[in-house]
């Protein structure tokens, strides 16, 4: 499933344009910093700090396939 995923991503990529994209990865690099704030400012119950900890990873995930489909282009 994950190797579907991949190219999914990669597809949805290629597809955007250079502005999209950079629009994309600013949103979801301010998500990013948000999530990290807010885990760390705030106390939240071990589920929800788990959750919010797989969502940082996910977003960092996406991130950097965004990043280094960017530098294919």
């Amino acid at each position: 499933m994950d190797w579907y995923r991949k190219g999914q991503v990669k597809a949805g990529v290629a597809s955007m344009s250079n502005e999209e994209l950079n629009k994309l990865i600013a949103i979801k690099k301010m998500d990013l910093e948000e999530c990290e704030q807010e885990l760390n400012t705030r106390y939240y119950p071990s589920i929800v700090r788990i959750a919010m900890m797989n969502y940082i990873v996910i977003l960092q995930k996406q991130l950097e396939e965004y990043s280094n489909n960017r530098i294919n282009f």
